[in-house]
């Protein structure tokens, strides 16, 4: 096998000069040896890289024959040009570097010692880290380990030196001089020994002061509030600090408090209660944590027959003695369930006795209410008999027979009244009332039937007929009413033609209104809309909605009735993605009619109903936030339809963080703004437009477009001679680290490149000649390199076909020529036929 191979690279070489088998070996080991160089790299090991790049650069030739540059083409392209691009600029940053670490090391000796001045440590380590994201050094890591310790030292200081400085502001000196003397094993500086000696100054009158309050708290406990004062007083004259001062202020409030609560005495057992009653008051404002003056309160308030305010007094206190007063005020008032409730828990014999009264009174009081119930029934009184049962109910709790006889009898016989008045503005209320106080399909029923015929003729109540028919549509499957009916089959029901037609009979009696008055049909337009379309919705997410006693409550009826009808279970917005199944709960919001427009498709009128100008995410309230959400993404579709992207900006900047939560406005946005591109004409709007759209939704269409409007800009600057062309060359490349792939970019770049290069070699030209050379010789960039070359060979071929060049110089051009570019094949013949090549 050894020998094919011999055979083969003998005869390659004969005829080409390059042993092929040789060669493909050496391409392989070639283009492993670079990878293993970029991956160092990619590691920021790149002293180690450059090592290996230029070992395997220098087993190239820099001119290769003809065939062998034909098979480095074939079978490497520009690997080796474009990794020959990649070790310089390995060179560039280890330079940089480098350069850095001399900068960190300075800034690092610079460094004077002072725990309290850590600005060079800070900025060599801060410089130190970045080298170390650029060049991958032992030296620089033991630097970074070097400087984080010092540094940790540093803030371990700062931080006993702080807490020292804290304890001495609150004048306890003993824990500062400790936190002071731990910082002093860290570091030694002038400062922190005068700190210490400080403290040590004041030792002696903080041991004395302490000892002071100790003995103050220890007499106030023993009810010597007096002495405690002048103990106090006496030490806060030597010694001044705030828990001192917090004693005193307390014994002060104390001592005050009881001379009130003295006084108050003095003035019940003179018989002037109302004099007592102030200053027990005071009392009670200074120590309200002693329940002495509200007991005297209540005591007073008994004397003088106020039942109410003396268990106003006794509100929120307990006690044997308490709960003695509240219940005899109770009995006063004839309250005997209460007084039960408050007096059967206490143990005193007589107390027993008083208890076993109330109940015999409670009895007695129990029977005469029924008796009085059923008088009112048979004289017909049936709205106060029932009145008096609830009253009942609510003194006494559940009796069958008061329960029975309201249910059964009282308001059955009071509902059929009502209804044969057919005083239609009188049922609205009574049955709006019965729902409000017990919602149920059929109070709900009851309430819908007498909106729509109250409705039929006062037209100004058509809004309380919308409420109530659109949530008794939402519970239409679940009414009574159309169920269980002995004479109609049960399959001959068909909800939804009973829903359809009564949607229709909804939308014929609004539509009526328009050209009678726009205003009012506007808002019932909306109140019909925002139900409506709860109504399509709650099909799809039934548990979205909100509820009650199991009763689907519409938006409109909640945003009415929400206070009144007590515990309402409203969904929150859920996590999904969709738009739509979070579109109900937004609903229920004070947002909703507008949320209602907007997913209706009628942007303007959205924007006319939102309660606010801005939008203020308060992300504590998720259906509160969805519908902001929702409102502003509709607000700037809205404004992108209309190409008036301008005023879309307020909108949706309040919507940058959103985009992930929500794919498919950030679609709908980008297919927007992607046609509202194609309507601007001038550069500035160009600008101002491609700005706004990559801020926003920062894709990719967004950022080539804006690089592409910058771009343009930079042209025309440099046409019209306001910025010269270094400073375009600039601008592109800084435009190069948002979109380093867009293909107008790398063009206008190497075109700009092309030009400045060239401009600045044939500035050279012909006074620097060999200084020109010598410039297109060293460019990196082989398109100037061909162009200085062809031309140094056009100038020889004019010069020797018009004789104005002599054989000597003629060559000199080729050879500057073939130094340019050695191995040109456009240039071969010239340089053969000057002897160069």
């Amino acid at each position: 096998m050894n020998a094919i191979i011999n055979w083969v690279d003998t005869l390659t070489y004969a005829l080409f000069k390059v042993e092929i088998v040789d060669f493909c070996q050496k391409v392989s080991v070639t283009k492993q040896e670079i990878k293993t160089a970029q991956k160092l790299a990619a590691k920021n090991k790149l002293i180690e890289a450059t090592k290996k790049g230029q070992s395997t650069i220098s087993k190239w030739s820099n001119s290769p024959a003809f065939v062998e540059k034909k098979l480095r083409q074939l079978l490497m392209g520009d690997l080796l040009t474009d990794f020959k691009l990649e070790m310089n600029r390995w060179k560039r940053n280890i330079k940089f570097a480098k350069s850095m670490i001399v900068s960190a090391q300075n800034l690092e000796k610079s460094d004077a010692g002072d725990p309290l001045n850590t600005t060079n440590l800070s900025k060599a380590l801060l410089t130190y880290k970045k080298c170390r994201t650029i060049l991958e050094l032992d030296i620089v890591n033991k630097a970074i380990a070097r400087c984080e310790h010092k540094m940790m030292k540093y803030n371990q200081f700062r931080s006993l030196f702080k807490e020292g400085q804290k304890y001495c502001q609150q004048k306890d000196y003993k824990r500062g001089k400790l936190s002071f003397e731990r910082a002093q094993t860290l570091f030694k500086i002038p400062l922190l020994e005068e700190a210490i000696a400080d403290c040590s100054g004041y030792l002696q009158g903080q041991i004395q002061y302490e000892a002071a309050l100790e003995k103050a708290v220890n007499l106030g406990k023993n009810g010597e509030f007096q002495s405690a004062l002048n103990v106090i007083n006496l030490a806060l004259n030597k010694f001044e600090r705030d828990d001192g001062k917090t004693l005193r202020a307390t014994l002060n409030r104390v001592m005050q408090g009881k001379e009130y609560y003295g006084q108050g005495l003095w003035a019940e057992q003179s018989g002037n209660l109302g004099q007592a009653i102030s200053f027990y008051q005071k009392s009670y404002q200074l120590l309200p944590e002693l329940t002495e003056a509200p007991i005297r309160l209540a005591i007073v308030s008994l004397k003088t027959g106020n039942w109410q305010q003396a268990i106003a007094y006794l509100q929120g206190h307990s006690g044997e003695k308490i709960k003695y007063l509240r219940g005899f005020a109770y009995v006063q008032q004839g309250d005997f369930q209460q007084a039960e409730v408050e007096w059967r828990s206490l143990s005193h014999p007589q107390v027993k006795n008083q208890l076993e009264i109330v109940r015999t009174l409670r009895g007695r009081d129990r029977l005469k209410l029924m008796w009085s119930i059923q008088q009112l029934i048979d004289n017909n009184n049936l709205d106060n008999a029932g009145a008096m049962s609830r009253q009942f109910l609510h003194t006494y709790g559940s009796d069958s027979v008061v329960e029975a006889n309201l249910h059964n009898h009282i308001l059955p016989r009071l509902e059929a009244q009502i209804w044969e008045g057919q005083d239609w503005q009188k049922i609205v209320q009574i049955t709006e009332q019965v729902w409000l106080k017990n919602p149920d399909f059929k109070s709900l029923h009851n309430w819908a039937i007498a909106t729509y015929y109250n409705a039929q003729i006062n037209s100004n109540t058509r809004r309380d007929w919308v409420v109530s028919s659109t949530t008794a549509l939402a519970n239409l499957a679940g009414d009574p009413a159309l169920h269980n009916i002995p004479w109609l089959p049960k399959s001959s029901i068909n909800i939804e033609e009973i829903f359809s037609h009564l949607m229709a009979t909804l939308e014929r009696e609004i539509d009526s209104l328009k050209d009678e008055n726009l205003a009012e049909y506007m808002k019932l337009r909306d109140q019909f809309r925002l139900d409506a379309i709860a109504l399509k919705l709650v099909k799809k997410f039934p548990h979205q909605a909100a509820q009650i006693n199991h009763l689907i409550l519409l938006p409109g009826c909640y945003h009415r009735y929400q206070h009144q009808l007590g515990s309402i279970n409203i969904p929150q917005t859920s996590n999904s993605v969709s738009t739509e199944s979070n579109i109900l709960p937004a609903l229920y919001t004070s947002w909703g009619a507008a949320v209602a427009a907007a997913f209706d498709g009628d942007g303007e009128r959205a924007m006319q109903l939102k309660p606010s100008r801005s939008y203020q995410f308060n992300y504590s309230q998720p259906r509160e936030y969805f519908a902001q959400k929702f409102l502003a993404y509709s607000e700037g579709r809205h404004y992108l339809q209309k190409q008036r992207w301008r005023e879309s900006v307020s909108a949706l900047n309040a919507l940058k963080n959103e985009w992930r939560s929500h794919p498919e406005w950030h679609q709908e946005l980008e297919r927007l703004c992607e046609s509202q591109r194609q309507e601007l004409n001038s550069l500035s709007e160009h600008l101002a437009f491609s700005d706004f759209w990559y801020q926003l939704l920062g894709t990719e269409a967004s950022c080539s477009y804006w690089v592409e409007s910058r771009i343009q800009e930079i042209v025309e600057n440099m046409q019209h001679n306001k910025i010269d062309k270094s400073r375009a060359l600039s601008q592109l490349r800084e435009l190069q680290k948002t979109d380093s792939r867009n293909p107008r970019l790398i063009y206008v770049i190497e075109a700009l490149e092309f030009e400045i290069e060239v401009n600045e070699i044939l500035g050279l030209m012909p006074s620097h000649l060999n200084d020109a050379v010598r410039r297109a010789k060293n460019c990196h960039n082989q398109k100037v390199k061909r162009h200085i070359a062809a031309m140094l060979i056009e100038i020889l071929i004019a010069g020797v076909n018009e004789g104005q060049m002599n054989g000597e110089t003629a060559v000199q051009f080729a050879r500057w020529a073939h130094q340019i570019c050695p191995n040109d094949p456009e240039f071969v013949d010239i340089y053969r036929q000057c002897g160069i090549y």
